[in-house]
């Protein structure tokens, strides 16, 4: 008898620890787990103190998927600094006097630092590269790499397009090298059907 009075004592000591403990870091609810404040009096302090754990792992849990997912943002955020080298390749691209589309070969891909701009030529096909191209056989490609966004071919008319016409974000895949097709852009470039290769490279 005495035994009993001090194991339920335990078990009821144990019970409103846990919630002390739980109080402690978030408010604790039987609805949690669906279960009504009366229906919850009905179960016995063993079954309380069961579900009391499985509530307190499943709050580690959320906690853990939390850091983590803080940290892939992070890592996402720091990535995002890096230098970033793009190709252009395939469709044509408007030459002077920009009246006709043609192919072109990009002279070398584009290396773009955070929070800056650069420009990329890009040559008429067939080409001599002993040669000095015309005027009329190549025309420059600008872009900008802001605040995580690389911006390509922007207008030196149209004050809505001067930031630029084809806007990537940083993605976690850029980290391999990333290609997007068929491109369309409607800057002073004015590509058609490009291949645009992202690959973003640490700057160290």
């Amino acid at each position: 008898m005495l035994f009993n009075k001090y194991k339920n004592w335990l078990v009821s000591g144990t019970v409103l620890t846990a919630l002390l403990s739980l109080s402690a870091c978030s408010t604790f609810s039987p609805q949690a787990f669906g279960i009504s404040e009366a229906e919850w009096k009905t179960y016995d302090q063993e079954k309380q103190q069961e579900l009391l754990n499985l509530y307190k792992q499943q709050e580690e849990q959320k906690k853990i998927e939390a850091r983590q997912a803080k940290a892939q943002k992070n890592k996402v955020f720091t990535n995002a600094k890096n230098k970033l080298i793009v190709s252009v390749t395939g469709g044509k691209a408007i030459m002077p006097p920009f009246t006709s589309w043609y192919a072109y070969q990009q002279y070398r891909p584009l290396a773009i630092g955070p929070e800056a701009c650069a420009d990329t030529i890009l040559q008429k096909v067939p080409f001599n590269p002993k040669v000095k191209p015309k005027e009329n056989e190549l025309i420059m490609l600008h872009a900008c790499y802001i605040k995580g966004t690389l911006f390509l071919d922007p207008s030196r008319f149209e004050a809505n397009k001067m930031a630029g016409t084809a806007s990537f974000r940083f993605s976690p895949l850029w980290d391999r090298g990333f290609t997007y097709d068929h491109i369309t852009t409607s800057g002073y470039v004015r590509l058609k059907n490009a291949n645009i290769t992202i690959r973003s490279i640490d700057n160290n």
